[in-house]
């Protein structure tokens, strides 16, 4: 069995905003995983996948093999498939660019699992863990069926232990996956899942569609497993992650526009009909405030949607919008028609979406925005994820977070002694 090894390693996956790949640490990081996968013993190549041209000279530079791949895919299959038309295999195994201390062996595993097992189309890996990190809502969980495929996977603590006298063992899903070619043609064609969109983890989309996936243990991490090279490597992301902040604050003070997707952003994303059957959509008026105080303070606002209607042309007139472009399908020319508009630069503009359909608006403007219960890869390729759901809050939360970074946080305390002492007397009359 033909095995390829591909690497999906996106450029801001490596928490290097602002920096070049070149740099030695993200070269070492990449390097690494690299290496580590080359040690994976009946492979017959290691491909890195990038969308960018800044890490395939990076990988070319240590002599590793990669390929660049369009920055569009709405799942690691499609990525994949892109793949497969260069690199023809039997069985492709995908790791993720941030899983750097996997174990060779693990993968061995899992190959040597899908050979003696034909009739297997996915399989991925887990370990067990204990409560304390299975109750973190970072760790994606999974429960298995008898035959050990996979039942569910989600960010909750599954299984629940209702009683709470059952001794429950959790497992973590290791995001290390190995399709067959045939199986990976008809994952690249599904749609997302109402599951998928839910828990914001791609695989819940395959299972939604009667595509078992098949779990396999992996060891166990520990303490011994981290060698000195890779505490080193884990200080380096470190640094990156904490130096991620201040270099979003530095962009967001440069930031003149904000572009906004409609639904899933400025509502929740569902539609409520009337008796009369009428299309309702709720807007959250903490959001209205927030596009106030950019508009007040300089900073532009519009808006994009693949829909058009008299409800929503109303309430952009309601909140003073005058840039908008409406029923396009199309985001990456209309946010670039957007820009022109309002005579800013790419690096001046914000995009904040939710789904796959923002991806094209996200790769021209210069920073990429989601709301927290965006799926889990958009959330991986966008430069920011906000704390509030769409609908919920999610454009106010970033409107503050520009006020603050260009320091005009004080137009909230100005804002609210006005508002309180006008609320007082409208009170009385």
């Amino acid at each position: 069995m033909k095995t390829l090894l591909v690497i999906s390693a996106r450029y801001k996956s490596f928490f290097c905003v602002g920096k070049s790949p070149t740099d030695t640490s993200i070269r070492k990081i990449i390097q690494h995983i690299y290496g580590q996968a080359k040690k994976v013993r009946g492979v017959d190549n290691v491909i890195v996948a990038t969308d960018d041209q800044r890490l395939f000279d990076a990988v070319a530079g240590f002599g590793g093999k990669a390929v660049i791949i369009s920055p569009h895919h709405s799942s690691e299959a499609g990525k994949l498939i892109e793949v497969a038309a260069a690199y023809q295999a039997d069985l492709y195994v995908n790791i993720q660019g941030n899983e750097l201390l996997f174990n060779p062996n693990d993968i061995e595993s899992l190959i040597n699992g899908m050979e003696k097992e034909l009739s297997v189309a996915v399989g991925t890996l887990c370990r067990k863990i204990g409560f304390k990190r299975a109750s973190s809502p970072n760790t994606v969980k999974v429960v298995l069926s008898k035959n050990e495929d996979a039942l569910y996977f989600s960010h909750a603590l599954i299984p629940h232990n209702a009683d709470g006298n059952v001794v429950v063992s959790y497992l973590e899903n290791i995001h290390i996956y190995a399709y067959r070619k045939d199986a990976l043609e008809r994952c690249a064609a599904l749609n997302s899942s109402i599951l998928e969109q839910t828990e914001g983890l791609e695989q819940l989309r395959l299972i939604s569609s009667g595509i078992p996936i098949r779990v396999f243990l992996a060891r166990q991490m520990s303490c011994e497993d981290c060698a000195d090279e890779h505490v080193e490597l884990f200080h380096d992301i470190t640094n990156r992650r904490n130096t991620l902040v201040p270099s979003i604050k530095d962009r967001l003070a440069q930031v003149r526009l904000v572009i906004t997707d409609v639904d899933g952003v400025l509502t929740d994303g569902k539609l409520y009909f009337t008796e009369c059957g009428e299309a309702i959509k709720v807007f959250n008026v903490k959001d209205g405030l927030g596009i106030h105080f950019l508009i007040k303070n300089k900073i532009q606002v519009a808006v994009l949607s693949g829909r058009d209607s008299a409800p929503l042309r109303n309430r952009i007139n309601e909140l003073g919008i005058s840039l908008f472009i409406l029923g396009s399908t199309d985001k990456a020319a209309a946010c670039l028609k957007l820009m022109e508009k309002a005579g800013v630069s790419p690096e001046q503009t914000i995009f904040i979406g939710d789904d796959s359909i923002d991806l094209p608006g996200y790769s021209v403007c210069g920073l990429a925005v989601a709301v927290a219960d965006a799926p889990q890869y958009i959330r991986d390729q966008v430069d920011y994820v906000l704390l509030a759901n769409g609908g919920e809050g999610a454009f106010r939360e970033l409107a503050d977070a520009i006020l603050t970074a260009q320091h005009k946080s004080d137009v909230f305390e100005r804002f609210f002694r006005v508002s309180r002492g006008n609320g007082a007397q409208a009170g009385l009359e």
